[in-house]
């Protein structure tokens, strides 16, 4: 089966049914890959569902950090060394002086709440 037949006969059709914007099945791949590694499943799993033969794969093609992955660490990260979980955000452009201050101002706020509580 040619590949531009099966873009043109069946996957076209299918996107324009679903009324859908259009993407390559190549584009579905990269963001299975990427919203599965994000979210903590294992490269080991991803690459057996997408039928990759190495791991190393998921990660060196598809998988790219997105913002709230990144978020995701650092909240992790924060949790397990002060035992307190941040509510961070991602802030996209513009220039903040001090980038620390609201996290550790939040951290304060949480610690202050805990030990009242």
């Amino acid at each position: 089966m040619n590949p531009s037949n099966v873009r043109r006969d069946i996957w076209l059709p299918l996107i324009k049914r679903a009324g859908v914007r259009v993407r390559d099945p190549y584009s579905l791949r990269h963001t299975f890959a990427s919203l599965g590694r994000t979210s903590g499943e294992s490269a080991f799993d991803v690459a057996q569902m997408m039928r990759h033969s190495r791991s190393v794969l998921v990660d060196q093609v598809y998988a790219h950090s997105t913002p709230s992955g990144i978020a995701k660490v650092a909240e992790n990260v924060t949790a397990r060394a002060l035992g307190v979980k941040p509510n961070l955000r991602v802030i996209e452009g513009g220039e903040s002086p001090d980038v620390r201050q609201p996290l550790e101002n939040q951290v304060e706020e949480q610690t202050k709440s805990a030990v009242s509580a």
